[in-house]
């Protein structure tokens, strides 16, 4: 009757466990934050690096570019697929150019073969009227030399730095519901 006892206790357990815990693998869990993955909340991006070149496309939250290596990202691209009829807008403050004008959905923001490091970055989502969209934000942050891990900043505020001379080197891009929490 032990063993019997024993037996269905487990099987009580797996089930709760199965029932209750959400798999790891439908969480999105990158770089220290906690993003609920629901529709139009999928961004992927790529860093060009210095020395590097393109690097493979991230997403939600991963790092692109660099860290402990004194490699500066030079530029990057951008993709927001959605079906809300939004788009994404974003710009570079490039060394010895500054700011670039803004750049949507893929396009390049930053240089390529120039060996002119970012220094800055402005990401958005905007509605087809050019107005910050209402119903999801932009997370983002940024690896600045010698300064490490800035703090997240959104909907087109800068990250990054200007006049110091300090280069981007890696970011992390995540999109959020508006309402929804987001854990940094």
């Amino acid at each position: 009757m032990k063993i019997l006892t024993k037996i269905l206790s487990c099987v009580l357990s797996l089930f709760t466990m199965m029932y209750f815990i959400v798999p790891v693998s439908s969480m999105n869990v990158k770089a220290d934050t906690y993003v609920h993955s629901t529709d139009n909340t999928s961004i992927t991006y790529s860093a060009h690096v210095a020395n590097v070149g393109w690097q493979n496309p991230v997403s939600n939250g991963a790092t692109a570019g660099t860290t402990g290596q004194g490699l500066a990202m030079q530029a990057i691209q951008i993709n927001y697929p959605n079906q809300a009829g939004l788009k994404l807008q974003y710009q570079a403050h490039v060394q010895n150019i500054g700011w670039q004008d803004p750049v949507s959905d893929g396009q390049t923001a930053g240089t390529t073969g120039q060996n002119l490091q970012m220094e800055a970055i402005k990401i958005s989502i905007v509605d087809s009227s050019g107005n910050l969209s209402t119903n999801y934000s932009i997370y983002y942050r940024t690896h600045i030399a010698n300064l490490g891990w800035t703090t997240w900043t959104k909907d087109g505020q800068q990250s990054g730095t200007t006049g110091q001379g300090l280069a981007i080197q890696a970011i992390q891009i995540c999109v959020a519901k508006v309402g929804t929490d987001f854990y940094k």
